[in-house]
């Protein structure tokens, strides 16, 4: 048997693949919704083309051009943002109020929908929703869509993304300590 030997003509041929000792099992439920995002993905495509579109022609730059240059402002006058800027005031006011209103009648309805006014119109002066929600409307204005991410939360002096990135890396510093000490005694194995 010769050591260096060059691998036959069918085994060249071959795709390489890497070898496991089992081979993964296809799980339908990811495949299911690798199916489903890619069929969102080309439903959405052309939508999220057309807001890029918008939002590029409402700000008026050339992106590809330098911005020393004349040619980086797309319009002598941006009248579109002019026009976004003018009908802003008429659709969002200035010190806006929410109201809710329950459609049956029912006294713990209108108790609840009361809460919810107080507790909405404080975290809009609290949380300074206001230009948060002005920013949003003139999103929609643009791009037909506006989204505000608001998240509430009970106690104050505990922020939860804080937490959990912390909890996130006390984990990988243990996940650490254990591999350092694998590698400096190894287990016995017999």
């Amino acid at each position: 048997m010769l050591v260096n030997q060059p691998p036959s003509q069918p085994e060249l041929d071959k795709p390489h693949s890497p070898k496991f000792k089992d081979q993964p099992e296809v799980d339908p439920l990811a495949k299911k919704w690798s199916q489903r995002i890619s069929h969102a993905r080309k439903h959405w495509d052309k939508f999220h083309k057309r807001v890029r579109h918008n939002r590029n022609l409402v700000a008026g730059f050339n992106w590809d051009a330098d911005p020393k240059e004349k040619e980086f402002y797309q319009h002598r006058a941006n009248l579109i943002q002019g026009t976004i800027s003018a009908v802003l005031p008429n659709i969002y006011a200035r010190n806006p109020e929410i109201s809710a209103i329950p459609t049956y009648r029912a006294d713990n309805l209108r108790l609840f929908c009361k809460t919810i006014e107080t507790v909405t119109n404080r975290a809009l002066d609290d949380a300074k929703l206001k230009s948060r929600a002005k920013a949003t409307v003139r999103s929609a204005l643009t791009s037909s869509f506006g989204a505000v991410k608001v998240m509430y939360q009970r106690d104050i002096h505990q922020d939860p993304i804080i937490l959990s990135r912390i909890n996130d890396t006390q984990d990988n510093i243990l996940e650490i300590e254990r591999l350092i000490s694998t590698i400096e005694d190894p287990p016995i194995t017999f």
